[in-house]
């Protein structure tokens, strides 16, 4: 499984042994490489702020991403501060997983859509 960082490494990598550099030789070099990625495993910090009670609640995780044909499936295990709550996006619709019993929470049907 390889991690985000990487990226950056190969792109930074490709940068500095560059003569001319150049942001477009870089990014060219990321999207040939993109091309072998299967999956993708990052930490992630996000934060949830209620403006009403000015309160704001960190959810740390990992995040999964695979590619799936030519779309991209995504997956979240939150760990902090509520461990095991999972949320999974495929096919364009999102669940949320109840922590205990490991069934999806009943919602409605929530659907991303894409500029």
């Amino acid at each position: 499984m390889l991690v985000i960082p990487l990226a950056a490494l190969l792109a930074a990598s490709a940068y500095g042994q560059s003569k001319l550099g150049g942001l477009e030789q870089v990014l060219n070099l990321l999207d040939q490489k993109s091309v072998g990625f299967k999956t993708v495993q990052t930490d992630f910090e996000w934060d949830q702020y209620q403006r009403v009670v000015e309160e704001h609640e960190i959810n740390k995780g990992v995040m999964y991403f695979k590619r799936a044909g030519s779309s991209v499936d995504v997956a979240a295990d939150i760990r902090t501060p509520h461990p095991g709550k999972k949320l999974l996006l495929k096919d364009g619709a999102l669940q949320v997983f109840d922590r205990k019993t490991g069934r999806p929470l009943p919602m409605t049907r929530a659907r991303i859509v894409r500029a």
